[in-house]
């Protein structure tokens, strides 16, 4: 079983994946860890490039060319990712394919373009799964929260960074990018994937919820998942199909 934690930037998807990783060897499972973009191989330089303006202006670059540099760097670690998945019941990956389907979506969102989107997301689909062969997430959550608490992360990752040369990349500066991105995992995603689960980790007042409560909610989810894999079914559109 292939679980993918996804995010928009700053969501604390990384201690997520972690926590749920724990759990699930506490509770006997063997288990994989993955996680994407896979910095410091020779499979990502083109997404770091991409990333801090290597390759000009992110927002200008044609979303296929820049889909296409994240499926590549998965495609250079598909036998790594199809060993880890071979040798574990259950895999964690901290960002995966559906990062993709979240941040590359952005330009369609901002121009208002439903067809388009719809017919890019057919694209990399096809591009992803079928062509590429990178496996299909069998789950995927999606850490979601407002984007008041989405800029204090940014900001105190900002600050955690302030002495590295690269600090934030050119999206995690982008706010109108974050808050596009954001709209695409909450409200359009979960029309595109049966397998796709929303957790808020906000209370009702937007107040953050503690890491733990949010790692409990996960292991719900998951847990059921394990349980019942009916939860974990094809698509209910093309794009998983």
């Amino acid at each position: 079983m292939l679980i993918a934690i996804e995010w928009v930037d700053g969501s604390g998807k990384a201690t997520q994946s972690k926590l749920l990783a724990h759990r699930l060897v506490c509770a006997g499972f063997r288990v994989g860890t993955l996680s994407f973009p896979a910095y410091g191989s020779w499979g990502a330089v083109f997404v770091e490039r991409y990333l801090h303006g290597g390759l000009g202006d992110p927002a200008s670059l044609d979303p296929r060319v820049a889909a296409s540099l994240y499926t590549l760097d998965r495609l250079a670690s598909r036998d790594a990712i199809l060993k880890t998945i071979a040798e574990n019941d259950i895999v964690v990956s901290d960002r995966y394919t559906v990062s993709n389907y979240i941040h590359r979506g952005v330009p369609f969102v901002e121009a208002g373009d439903t067809e388009g989107l719809s017919k890019f997301y057919e694209w990399l689909s096809d591009f992803e799964f079928d062509r590429a062969r990178i496996p299909r997430p069998d789950l995927v959550i999606f850490l979601s929260m407002g984007m008041g608490n989405i800029e204090k992360l940014l900001q105190k990752k900002s600050q955690e960074f302030r002495t590295h040369t690269n600090g934030l990349d050119l999206m995690e500066r982008d706010l109108a990018h974050q808050a596009a991105a954001l709209r695409i995992g909450r409200e359009i995603l979960p029309e595109y994937f049966a397998n796709y689960r929303i957790m808020e980790c906000e209370d009702l007042r937007g107040n953050l919820l503690p890491p733990e409560e949010v790692a409990d909610r996960v292991w719900e989810v998951v847990r059921h998942a394990c349980e019942d894999r009916s939860a974990v079914s094809p698509s209910r559109r093309s794009v998983q199909r």
